[in-house]
């Protein structure tokens, strides 16, 4: 069913979300067999599509699931983007004029802060993972962490008011501050995406953001995302 412009859906559980911000006007699974067909002049076509948009993602024959981008509006905490933006700089389906703004504490203040539900331990068997044991000291250090952010905060906006620049002052907020940016991005990147950070030894976190972009997706896309769904699967 097509996703409603502008429909919020809440991440995290605290102040995450992303909104279906803007998309192009044809079926996007439609758009993909015609932007195939255009190789034999019959882009028009009126034949079913399905079993050629599976050949499609089967074969590896991606261009056709670049013709449809989406913009979303993401806000997550800013140890999150910092991985997302990796898909906009890195990524092999990112290109010049991906876009991607974000909201700058040069010019905003900041007032939202993540605070994780649980701490957990940390793999043995990964030097960049968690596990899914709850740390024994959990409660303990969540205590510490809301006291610390809480602390950094009235600093924060001490120095604001005291007229110290803002691009200054935000340098003493942690990494788990709400940014907000602004993504678009095709298909083929936007599957890239949720297929790295949906799998289990992504960061929790970003998992979270990579389920609610899969199932927005899914929606819009349709017969094409679940293509490169079970491609990926076989």
């Amino acid at each position: 069913m097509p996703v409603p412009l502008n429909e919020t859906f809440p991440v995290d559980g605290q102040y995450g979300f992303i909104i279906f911000h803007d998309a192009m006007l044809r079926d996007p699974s439609d758009k993909v067999a015609q932007a195939a067909r255009v190789s034999y002049g019959n882009e028009d076509s009126e034949k079913p599509s399905q079993k050629l948009i599976a050949f499609l993602a089967r074969e590896e024959h991606t261009s056709p699931f670049r013709h449809s981008p989406i913009s979303i509006i993401v806000q997550c905490p800013e140890f999150v983007a910092r991985q997302w933006y990796k898909h906009v700089v890195g990524g092999p389906y990112s290109f010049v004029d991906t876009g991607w703004n974000e909201i700058s504490g040069r010019y905003v203040e900041y007032e939202k802060f993540y605070i994780p539900p649980a701490f957990y331990m940390q793999s043995k068997s990964s030097k960049q993972g968690s596990t899914d044991t709850v740390s024994d000291d959990s409660e303990y250090y969540r205590g510490w962490t809301i006291g610390a952010v809480e602390s950094l905060t009235t600093m924060y906006q001490r120095m604001i008011a005291a007229g110290i620049a803002k691009e200054q002052a935000r340098t003493i907020l942690p990494m788990s501050l709400y940014t907000r940016f602004m993504w678009t991005a095709t298909e083929q990147a936007l599957y890239h995406f949720v297929r790295l950070r949906n799998k289990p030894d992504a960061q929790r976190e970003i998992r979270q953001y990579a389920a609610v972009l899969d199932h927005i997706c899914s929606q819009h896309y349709g017969v094409s995302w679940d293509a490169l769904k079970e491609a990926n699967e076989k």
